[in-house]
């Protein structure tokens, strides 16, 4: 299904609508500094990216990634889903899961009889 949709606004015009669920307006905010300074990009231009870009995605906090991921993805914004799955690797890299689940504040609630079963269907 495609995500654009129609609709009519008061004047009776009608226009293409995207839905953009469950995004906050400080991830909206990011979102679309990114598509701004990525659209006035010229072929010229697209070198000088790459610092704005390591700037723009080291900002936000380990939670605001993971909204800003989510919602690049929603909208189908390939280069800032890319950007951010490079900053999210980096912020895993060489950590312990205890150590993530603590970054990201995810909750552990496995018993160790739970943990244990999975750790035997997922031997190597």
């Amino acid at each position: 299904m495609d995500a654009e949709k129609k609709m009519v606004t008061p004047n009776r015009r009608r226009v293409k609508v995207i839905p953009i669920p469950r995004v906050s307006g400080e991830t909206l905010s990011s979102v679309l500094e990114y598509c701004e300074k990525h659209a006035s990009a010229t072929e010229f231009q697209e070198n000088e990216f790459e610092e704005w870009d390591k700037e723009y995605i080291e900002k936000p906090d380990p939670v605001l990634l993971h909204d800003l991921m989510q919602a690049s993805s929603s909208m189908k914004i390939k280069g800032l889903m890319e950007l951010g799955a490079e900053r999210m690797a980096s912020l895993i890299r060489g950590r312990s899961p205890d150590e993530i689940r603590k970054l990201f504040n995810i909750k552990y609630d496995f018993t160790p009889e739970q943990e244990e079963e999975i750790r035997m269907e997922m031997q190597w």
